[in-house]
Formats: C-alpha cells, structure tokens, sequence
C-alpha cells in the first residue's frame, strides 16, 4: 500500500465514526440511516439486533424492535430503499446509494492520478466520496494501491483562490495576486522572480489540468492569462471594473486559445504498426476509421488536433508515418529533423575537422612529390 496514502488516510480517519452521543430518541431514525449507510451493503445485511447494538454503542440510542421497525418504515416511506428482511437474507441493507462502488472508485483514482489538483484536497475530496460506501466497501479501496500523483506542490489556498476569482469576475472587482515565474542564475540556480499585479478578472479557463486566469489591465489593455498555480496572496479589491471592457467574442476568443478542448480538429492520414491498433482506439475512441491494413501496418484517418495528431506522432515516431496533410507532415519532419542534429552536431563537427585534416595531408603530399 503506498505509504503516503495510508498516512493521510490515517490522517483523516476514514473509518472513523461520526461521535455525536445523544440520548435523544427523536434523532434515532437519521442514527439507524446512518447505521445502515455505512455498515450494510447488499453482502452485509443487519439483523434487527445488530442494528439496536450499533445505535447503542455508535450513537448512545436505546430502542425497542417495535421503534426501529417503525422509523425504517418511515424511512422507506420517505424515499429511501431498504430490503425487505427476506431480501436480505434474514437481515437489511440500503439498497440504494448516490453513488455506485465502482463509481466512488473510479472517481477517487482519478483524483489521486491528477497532476491539477493539490494531494491533500485529492484526499479531501475523495473522503467525501468515500463516505457514500460501507466501511466493507472502504476497505476494499484502501487494500488497492491506488497511484497518487505527487508531483504537485499546488498551496492550500488552492481552491479557496479559485471561488475568488469566480466571485470576482460576478462582481466585476479587480484582484491582486503575487505571480512568480523560474529563471536560471548565472549559478545554475533554478530561483522565483516574482511580482505583484492588479488585475481585470474575466474569465477561468482549463488546459490539461491546469487553471488559468484571463485578465486584462484597468483601462481594458494588455489581455494575457495566468497560471493559477504560480500565484500567491490572492485578494478581491474593493474597486469595479466596466461590465464590458472587454467584447464578449474577443474574450470567448482568447479563452479557446488556450483551452484544449476549443482546439479545431483536422483529419489525418497515418501508417502504423499493427500492434498500435490498440493504442489508436484508445485515444480516438470511434475518432477515427481504418482504410488498409496487412499483417504488419494499418492506415487510418484520425480526425483530432494538430497538437494531439503531433504529440502522437513523436511518441511513436519509430511506428508512425504521418501521411497527410503534408503542412502537418512537413512540421513533424522539420521537429525531427531538429532534434536529429541536435545529436549529430558534435559528431559532424568532427567529420568536418576530419576532412579537413585530410585535405590538408593529401596537399602536403603533393607538395612533396611535387618538389
């Protein structure tokens, strides 16, 4: 189990029962949802005293059989799903839960596997999702080793920046924040130069996980973003900015410049091995349609963009030839080209100095025969 995981989750008390003791027996039918939520699923069913020792000793609640029948039939009334007795061999469980196991647990690893989102509010967030299952249910997640993403070293003020901003750009007020960039020294030092800026909050905009700002200077100038994530002290000032300083299609504009999924899609022609047909369902899902193949290459239109389309072809690029369109064709193989000469700049220097050395002996012999 990872170690990080078990520690935070220690650190949360998942498992951990909600302690608010109270001998007062009106507030015994939410105590047995309780009950019922978290320590009956359809393989772990209750028996009537099973739920009258849980109310005891989770909740300080004393009733009889007749009471807890009762408030599970107002329960049920009220919309919740409770089996039968006979359903759930010789016990009840709730039947119905916002949330499906495999759900909750897709959702979680999702959060842990995201390179946007701080650890500790992975964490967070997932304990509430978690609290949708039975404790059998949770235990089952934690005997997985779900991958944490740890690369993120995102603030706490994270989030709580994010509903400033969205607060912000409903009020129209400016915002302040401290924005910081790396630069290398003449050390070699990675350090932080940062600088504080007053800003027109218009819009939020998402890029492979990551959070942007768009915002303009007072007077409506100089639209740029922000990266969400390299910002500090963020605050809402007291101070207006006009309704339309900037025009509605220049801003929705801007924002799909930088917003992946406004990207425009083209179709492209590619040969590929045939063992990177799995790869290629995968990423296009039905994107994309097969119009030759043999033993050893298949040939598709994919329709996606160019970003994607290049990304793809320089990760696979020993499987892959991109075909058509050539001005995409063209911008692969002028990346590629670079990044050849990049490794062969040292050994053509040499093979320069070589033939001139050459050139040189092959005179100096003439010369000599010569005399």
């Amino acid at each position: 189990m990872n170690g990080l995981l078990l520690s935070k989750l220690n650190e949360y008390n998942y498992l951990k029962e909600v302690d608010f003791m109270t001998n007062n027996k009106k507030t015994s039918i939410l105590a047995i949802y309780e009950i019922l939520k978290k320590y009956s699923d359809k393989d772990h069913c209750l028996k009537q005293k099973e739920i009258i020792a849980l109310l005891n000793d989770k909740y300080g609640l004393s009733i009889d059989r007749r009471t807890l029948y009762s408030n599970m039939k107002y329960l049920t009334e009220f919309g919740y799903e409770i089996s039968k007795y006979n359903e759930g061999n010789g016990g009840y469980y709730l039947k119905h839960r916002n949330l499906k196991s495999e759900e909750v647990f897709f959702l979680c690893n999702i959060l842990y596997s995201s390179t946007g989102i701080p650890i500790d509010k992975s964490l967070e967030l997932s304990k509430k999702l978690l609290n949708q299952l039975s404790i059998y249910e949770k235990e089952k997640f934690l005997r997985h080793n779900f991958r944490i993403n740890n690369i993120n070293n995102y603030s706490d003020d994270y989030f709580l920046n994010i509903s400033k901003v969205i607060e912000a750009i409903e009020s129209k007020n400016l915002i302040s924040f401290i924005t910081y960039r790396n630069v290398v020294d003449k050390n070699l030092s990675v350090r932080k130069i940062s600088k504080t800026v007053l800003v027109c909050p218009l819009a939020i905009s998402y890029y492979r996980e990551r959070v942007f700002i768009i915002t303009c200077d007072k007077n409506g100038s100089n639209l740029k973003n922000y990266l969400l994530a390299n910002t500090k002290d963020l605050i809402v000032i007291d101070e207006k900015y006009s309704e339309d300083i900037i025009p509605e299609n220049e801003l929705e504009e801007y924002r799909n410049s930088i917003s992946l999924k406004k990207d425009l899609k083209i179709k492209s022609r590619l040969k590929c091995d045939i063992i990177l047909l799995d790869n290629l369902i995968e990423y296009f899902k039905t994107d994309f349609e097969i119009i030759d193949y043999d033993d050893n290459f298949v040939e598709v239109i994919i329709e996606a963009t160019e970003k994607d389309i290049i990304e793809l072809v320089l990760h696979f690029s020993d499987k892959i030839e991109l075909v058509e369109p050539g001005n995409l064709r063209t911008r692969v193989k002028n990346i590629l080209t670079g990044s050849l000469e990049k490794y062969l700049w040292n050994q053509n220097k040499w093979y320069s100095i070589r033939n001139n050395i050459f050139t040189y002996l092959s005179f100096y012999r003439c010369q000599s025969n010569y005399r």
